[in-house]
């Protein structure tokens, strides 16, 4: 168990036990909106466990896929509540960074996919939905229009676990089981791949691409978006938020047993978000000399809170996730928030 999990249990049994006792700047780092905080946090569930119904691992409070919530409250297969508190709003930032373009015909760009084969880590995981989704509104790729490759393999995938299978008509392919998204992508066996993250090319259970390397030449590989502050000033001016990737889910016997949880667990970690915030600026690294003025540059382009916590700041997000998810086949209508997430959070 990491030590953000540890203090996150030791949060919860406080507050279980007495409302007023958490220590909220115990719990600081988990709120901060930092990559390196969201990583030390982050707990992918185990298929396995998925398999037998348990997408907590054993957890009263677990951080999950937003699309995986969604799909399993459609499909009636979750007992859960979901917080919307610290779902890390890094899709933008993150996943178009990952999206790496092979230079085997010449460097793509977002609107040339079509007719192209993109390889992503699991086809049904909400940054795979926010590719499709921007791909398709955004640039007018749409997702029948591209070749996906899946580095997954149905027992280490969730959409194994849950029995999905992709729409008719989309072309979906598994990438054979000795390669992975890298080695294909340097072999250009794949036009883009989204494999830039510290989740997929770090040793886990689930991706090959941390132990198949390939053996081409990474100088030939770039970024599809090539300059990730000028796409994220035309998607947020554009769209008013930054995508969502993962919320909290409170398991449905503890949110029935203290129904006040979901609203102190949000209170909670609004209140670490802003001790970070007072932190942000004084938490940089004395090396890098500009780091003021890129603060100032990122508040300029994402305003001064890109990581707003409630439903209502987040209701255009909400309803654009939904709406994708529906879309591309991953629930079977769109969800509405009152069925996602805990009563009391409604209002907020």
């Amino acid at each position: 168990m990491s030590e953000s999990h540890r203090l996150l249990d030791q949060f919860l049994a406080a507050r279980v036990a007495d409302p007023e006792s958490a220590n909220f700047a115990q719990i600081s780092c988990i709120a901060a909106p930092a990559a390196q905080a969201w990583q030390a946090l982050w707990h992918d569930t185990d298929p396995a466990n998925e398999r037998r119904g348990d997408l907590f691992d054993g957890r009263p409070v677990n951080p999950l896929r937003f699309n995986r919530v969604a799909a399993a409250v459609s499909a009636q297969s979750i007992d859960a509540a979901a917080d919307r508190v610290t779902a890390l709003q890094e899709e933008l930032r993150e996943t178009k960074r990952r999206l790496k373009a092979g230079g085997g015909a010449g460097l793509p760009k977002p609107g040339d996919l079509a007719g192209k084969k993109l390889g992503v880590a699991e086809y049904q995981q909400t940054a795979a939905l926010w590719i499709r989704g921007i791909l398709e509104h955004d640039f007018g790729v749409s997702q029948y229009n591209i070749h996906w490759h899946m580095e997954r393999s149905e027992e280490m995938s969730h959409g194994g676990a849950t029995g999905f299978k992709p729409p008719a008509g989309i072309s979906f392919n598994r990438i054979a089981a000795n390669k992975s998204l890298v080695s294909t992508l340097l072999g250009n066996e794949l036009d883009v791949a989204h494999v830039a993250s510290p989740f997929v090319l770090q040793a886990n259970t689930l991706d090959r691409s941390s132990r198949i390397v390939g053996k081409n030449d990474w100088s030939k590989i770039r970024p599809l978006f090539p300059d990730r502050m000028i796409e994220a000033e035309r998607f947020f001016k554009k769209h008013g938020f930054l995508p969502v990737n993962h919320t909290y889910i409170i398991r449905g016997d503890i949110y029935r047993k203290y129904p006040w949880i979901a609203f102190n667990l949000y209170s909670g970690f609004v209140k670490a978000k802003a001790l970070a915030r007072q932190k942000l600026a004084e938490s940089m690294p004395s090396a890098l000399f500009f780091g003021p003025e890129y603060l100032a540059m990122t508040r300029r382009l994402v305003g001064d809170d890109p990581f707003p916590y409630g439903i209502k700041a987040n209701q255009a997000m909400l309803d654009t996730i939904t709406s994708y998810s529906h879309e591309q086949g991953l629930t079977p209508r769109q969800m509405k928030p009152e069925e996602l997430f805990a009563e009391q959070t409604l209002s907020l």
